[in-house]
């Protein structure tokens, strides 16, 4: 072989050569598992551990209702602690704060 042949046989940054031209070989990714369950519960542990932190630091209470995938996930700071209802929540002094998902991203925005 002559240098022309052989250039296309070293690797670029070595000083190793080929003794063949590779083939690019076909390499198939097995399907991950769904780990979303797993994600899931780990950042409800956190998100509780947070509020219990929340609620011995500044005395605050909280109940926390969430629902994924059919199943009910509630966190409260005291057994039977209930939230107002609906219809107090606009009438009790001082005004609550109420924050929905599309409030927290419009607010991120700015």
């Amino acid at each position: 072989m002559d240098d022309a042949e052989q250039s296309h046989l070293v690797e670029p940054g070595t000083n190793m050569q080929c003794t063949k031209p590779m083939a690019h070989a076909v390499i198939r990714q097995s399907k991950k598992r769904d780990r979303s369950g797993e994600n899931f519960k780990k950042r409800w542990r956190t998100l509780a551990k947070t509020l219990s932190e929340l609620h011995h630091d500044y005395d605050a209470e909280f109940h926390l209702s969430m629902s994924r995938k059919q199943r009910n996930y509630i966190c409260e700071s005291r057994k039977g602690f209930l939230p107002l209802q609906a219809s107090d929540i606009d009438t009790c002094y001082p005004r609550a704060i109420y924050i929905t998902v599309a409030k927290r991203e419009e607010t991120n925005k700015s």
